[in-house]
């Protein structure tokens, strides 16, 4: 299922297609240094990164704050793009584990961490709403046909894969097989194998958008 979530936009040529691509690398780069350094990293690094110039960021970003902005923005709508993708396969619980596979790899767990530090516009509360919705879906399918233990909820969902952003101590070369070693594990968790009841209550999507918000008072 790799890849299932490439929606087949026509493809660009000439200078219309170099420069999306440019914005993909770019955007692709402001993730990983941001995650590696925080917000503080330098532009610089960010285009070297990318492959590009310096002067070609600035003309597609003008600031940095605005470079977060569309990185987060990105990343919300490449997790809904494989939410909704996962709803099309025949093996329910096969495409929802495919999914967290993805998200993981996409470092989709790292918007937790950055959604407070971007402006609250109404175009990201209604990404996050359709974030929201399509991870709804396919939990709600997965649960019903793929065996997902029924307590989990979106909330969760994204808690676990932003925990799943941690790097290895001592050698990097070795975090994304590391990731998906203990994804294996988590999702073995979320398998409704047996009858006993998860301790606690759930975490829930109103505790996300508050955490998100950079409201540390989430509350049920």
């Amino acid at each position: 299922m790799a890849g299932m979530a490439e929606v087949a936009d026509p493809p660009l040529r000439g200078r219309q297609g170099e420069a999306r691509r440019n914005d993909e690398r770019i955007l692709r780069a402001a993730r990983e240094v941001f995650v590696e350094e925080g917000l503080g990293a330098p532009i610089s690094r960010i285009a070297q990164r990318a492959g590009v110039g310096v002067a070609t960021l600035y003309a597609r970003y003008p600031s940095k704050d605005q470079l977060a902005y569309q990185m987060v923005l990105a990343g919300m709508k490449d997790v809904i793009a494989e939410a909704e993708a996962a709803l099309d396969q025949p093996d329910a619980w096969e495409a929802f584990a495919e999914f967290m596979r993805r998200c993981t790899a996409l470092g989709a767990g790292a918007l937790v961490r950055f959604v407070p530090s971007v402006p609250g516009t109404d175009e990201l509360h209604a990404v996050s709403r359709r974030g929201y919705d399509a991870l709804e879906a396919l939990l709600d399918q997965t649960k019903q046909r793929g065996g997902l233990r029924q307590e989990v909820t979106a909330g969760e969902v994204v808690l676990l894969l932003a925990l799943l952003r941690f790097s290895h101590p001592s050698d990097p070369a070795r975090t994304p097989q590391l990731r998906q070693r203990y994804l294996a594990l988590i999702l073995a968790g979320l398998r409704a194998t047996d009858d006993v009841p998860l301790p606690g209550a759930p975490l829930t999507w109103t505790d996300m958008e508050r955490r998100m918000a950079g409201n540390p008072q989430a509350g049920g």
